[in-house]
């Protein structure tokens, strides 16, 4: 894993998105750049799986 890119509530949970692929594109004064390939999508809520519902997936496809 890369880092965390961020968090996110749908319509059903709440998300911890990851960032599980990256790579460098470039160097800015004395930083790297990357550019995210892969996010992971980790539910918050209890008792949910790791598996996105269906009322969510539309949202989680526009950040992919």
């Amino acid at each position: 894993l890369y880092g965390v890119f961020g968090y996110i509530k749908l319509k059903k949970s709440s998300h911890l998105i990851l960032i599980e692929e990256a790579s460098i594109v470039g160097n800015i004064i004395r930083g790297t750049v990357y550019r995210v390939e892969k996010l992971m999508f980790i539910p918050l809520n209890t008792g949910d799986q790791m598996k996105i519902d269906s009322s969510d997936s539309e949202y989680i496809d526009m950040i992919q």
